[in-house]
């Protein structure tokens, strides 16, 4: 199983101005430094809702940027710190979800698994993970997926590149909030997890897959049920 954190760490440390970015104010930002991408027009974005600060009476929203703009730091350290930052955030999901799963659905759901992933799942359970829980196990089999990697792969190469210049460093953070904030208005709980592990303004990298495998379980009407459907859905493919 690829290690993407591996590679989102690679892409990290090729950005060189990192350093002199982040002490550039939002004042930089509304004087055209911007060029005709993706990132720079979303910096752009963020760059016009910074100067409503100076509309009387919208100090909350200054001081939610502001927030999200730390939390983004924060969670490029957690992703550069962490052994695999993907995984993590993809199992926190898991985790939640199995919580209330009796011990025999449990045993069950891991037989499929198991059966599908057969030495994939042996070798990867003897790496940095060694508890060999259900979501553990899903997070493997999901990470594994086709689906998963094609979608993941071109996030991290789309919007995880070498920063040149203010618009484009906050167009990262401005595509990380919106993820993060679309995060804790569909799926709240998931959200604080994340947020609890500094890892809230790293789900735009998992957005599209992960998103359509929240889809999914939501088609089944209770945690067991949810589960159970997700897993025939993955052993089937």
């Amino acid at each position: 199983m690829t290690n993407y954190s591996a590679y989102l760490k690679f892409k990290l440390d090729s950005d060189k101005k990192l350093s002199t970015l982040l002490t550039r104010s939002a004042k930089s930002l509304s004087q055209g430094l911007y060029d005709m991408t993706n990132e720079a027009m979303a910096g752009a974005e963020r760059a016009s809702w910074y100067l409503s600060c100076l509309v009387p009476g919208e100090s909350d929203i200054c001081s939610e940027l502001r927030h999200e703009d730390l939390r983004w730091i924060r969670s490029m350290v957690k992703a550069k710190s962490k052994n695999d930052v993907i995984f993590d955030m993809v199992e926190l999901y898991f985790k939640r979800k199995i919580a209330k799963i009796t011990p025999a659905v449990e045993k069950s759901l891991l037989l499929k698994i198991t059966e599908k992933l057969s030495a994939l799942a042996a070798n990867k359970a003897s790496d940095t993970l060694n508890k060999k829980t259900l979501a553990y196990f899903l997070t493997v089999m999901i990470l594994s997926s086709y689906d998963f990697r094609e979608a993941l792969s071109k996030t991290i190469i789309k919007t995880v590149g070498s920063l040149v210049g203010a618009a484009s460093f906050y167009g990262k953070v401005q595509i990380s909030a919106m993820a993060a904030r679309r995060l804790k208005a569909i799926h709240p709980k998931y959200y604080w997890d994340l947020y609890n592990n500094d890892m809230e303004m790293l789900y735009y990298l998992i957005e599209d897959p992960m998103s359509k495998i929240m889809y999914i379980i939501d088609s089944g009407s209770t945690d067991e049920e949810e589960i159970t459907f997700l897993v025939n859905e993955l052993v089937r493919k």
